[in-house]
């Protein structure tokens, strides 16, 4: 069985351990083991890379919290003047002195820690060189980071 989490989707291994016929057929299910299954369609990193934001005609400075070639968790200072459905304007520090400006939609905006703000962001209208550029960046710092560990 699986539902969906705020989160993410959950999958559940489970075994019958009671039926009955009412008006329906009825089963009991006791889950053995629950697992948080990947949604996104593509592979999100941890990592903090700056970031500057034009939203609403302001410019606002962030950190990422995670990136994917689809978009990025910023966490920026509040308060923020932006909601779900705002486009903005992201420039993106991927690597010594390499930026990216890249076009955006905040899909969320929540609480962070230290009073700062979170934007959930996803690229829009990305070419096909900005978008192969974000993916590699994210698959050269997954690289990166395992041969750390």
């Amino acid at each position: 069985m699986a539902w969906h989490s705020e989160t993410a989707l959950l999958r559940a291994k489970a075994t019958v351990t009671g039926d009955d016929v009412d008006v329906v057929p009825r089963w009991w299910l006791t889950a053995t083991a629950v697992e948080r299954v990947q949604r996104r369609s593509a592979y999100r990193l941890q990592v903090a890379r700056l970031v500057r934001l034009a939203v609403d005609g302001a410019q606002l400075e962030g950190v990422t919290d995670d990136l994917s070639e689809g978009g990025a968790l910023v966490v920026v200072p509040a308060p923020v003047n932006a909601a779900a459905g705002q486009q903005v304007r992201v420039r993106l520090s991927i690597e010594d002195q390499e930026e990216l400006l890249l076009d955006a939609e905040v899909v969320r905006v929540a609480d962070a820690k230290d009073g700062q703000r979170a934007l959930g962001l996803r690229f829009v209208g990305l070419d096909e060189q900005l978008s192969d550029r974000v993916r590699r960046f994210v698959l050269e710092e997954q690289f990166r980071g395992r041969a750390k560990e």
